[in-house]
């Protein structure tokens, strides 16, 4: 009976480290699959749709990379309009943005960040001849602004451009940097 015993504990214990063994094997295959490059294609294309719904962005980029095991994301060619106006110029572009964002705090509901990193971001207000801007559209918030905090920012050759067509004034910034720690 006790032989019984043993033989039955083993197979048990054999069981569940081929369960666990199985389930960490997948975890892992899951994780690299989303490190494709199809993958990322998938979610930007994702992020993208959810931003013109959600709040009139229309967001493109040459390129999204990820590491999920480090938590960091470099989105390359960034371009940021209004999706209502895309005749206009883009409000917002840059080179490369890196970001490490702090996971623990957004899952308590904090938009944290230990590191952002923008290159040449240009940003471009522009008000067309029609009177309109180029700033997305959005309804009315129904709460506060989500709290933020970015324990390390730069902003480096950056651009600023105000433009008003219809009364033909234009005003810029050419070349600034921003850094915060």
């Amino acid at each position: 009976m006790r032989a019984e015993r043993k033989d039955m504990k083993r197979r048990w214990i054999k069981w569940f480290l081929a369960i666990s063994a199985g389930t960490i094997l997948i975890l892992l295959l899951g994780a690299g699959l989303l490190h494709t490059p199809a993958a990322r294609h998938l979610i930007l294309k994702k992020i993208r749709a959810l931003l013109i719904e959600k709040s009139g962005m229309d967001l493109q980029a040459a390129s999204l990379r990820y590491n999920l095991f480090k938590g960091e994301f470099t989105v390359e060619g960034l371009t940021v309009r209004s999706a209502s106006v895309p005749g206009l110029s883009p409000l917002f572009q840059a080179d490369r943005v890196y970001a490490k964002p702090d996971l623990h705090a957004i899952l308590r509901g904090s938009w944290d960040f230990e590191e952002l990193q923008i290159t040449r971001p240009r940003i471009h207000y522009c008000v067309g001849e029609d009177g309109r801007n180029n700033l997305p559209r959005t309804e009315p918030s129904s709460g506060p602004a989500p709290s933020f905090f970015i324990a390390n920012a730069a902003a480096l050759e950056g651009s600023v451009r105000i433009e008003d067509r219809p009364k033909r004034l234009s005003a810029s910034v050419p070349r600034w940097q921003f850094r915060m720690r």
